[in-house]
């Protein structure tokens, strides 16, 4: 003990090396090779250790839930949408982008959801301008009117 100071302030504890993330491309061969479970459950454990990981960021799930959409696999990308949705439960912009593919999935009581989230989230923002938020907003209510008329 070095006099006066408790150990814990000078002790050096050497910890195992972390396996280094996967990018967006690897992350989607995971997808492909393992399926989407495994993905999720990657993507779960990433998150917890290093939340800075690009593929698990909420652009990074995002783009690669459309990528998904565009691939004809709307499911894999709706679920990749939820799993934005749970890590970045504040961001209005992914729970419009997920209402979106609720909608063309046919599951619009889950768009209507969704819809309702992203008017919750942004319930203090008044549509006065072109603001980003103002423009997610805008575009939620219009939704919801249209899907609540169906």
């Amino acid at each position: 003990m070095i006099k006066g100071y408790n150990d814990t302030l000078w002790t050096i504890q050497q910890y195992p090396a972390l396996k280094p993330p996967p990018d967006k491309l690897q992350f989607e061969e995971v997808i492909k090779r393992k399926g989407m479970d495994e993905a999720i459950e990657l993507a779960r454990h990433y998150h917890k250790v290093d939340s800075a990981a690009d593929f698990v960021s909420e652009n990074g799930l995002n783009h690669l839930a459309q990528i998904l959409e565009e691939k004809n696999n709307l499911k894999g990308g709706i679920r990749l949408m939820k799993l934005a949705t749970e890590f970045y439960p504040d961001k209005a912009w992914l729970w419009r982008n997920m209402a979106g593919m609720q909608e063309v999935d046919g599951d619009i009581n889950g768009a209507i959801q969704s819809c309702e989230q992203v008017m919750e989230l942004l319930k203090d923002v008044e549509i006065t301008g072109l603001s980003f938020n103002e423009r997610i907003k805008k575009s939620a209510m219009d939704t919801l009117k249209r899907l609540k008329q169906q």
